[in-house]
């Protein structure tokens, strides 16, 4: 498992052991470049809204909602 810290994001890797990345921020105001996900990718908004555009369609996702990204999307 790799796990990477880079400001208020943490990012935990377990591709090899469940075939997912999983993602918790803090106080997430950072906007990501278009990028994609080399595996499942699941969040949970715990505060605030996050807002992101996946396969051309935008999302807003608040407090008590999990969002899950799909491979290569």
């Amino acid at each position: 498992m790799r796990h990477t810290t880079a400001a208020k994001l943490h990012f935990q890797d377990y591709r090899e052991t469940l075939g997912i990345e999983t993602v918790y921020g803090v106080q997430m105001d950072h906007v990501f470049p278009r990028h994609t996900h080399r595996s499942l990718c699941i969040g949970l908004v715990e505060q605030g809204e996050r807002l992101f555009v996946c396969r051309n369609k935008e999302y807003s996702v608040t407090p008590g909602q999990i969002f899950v990204i799909p491979p290569q999307a």
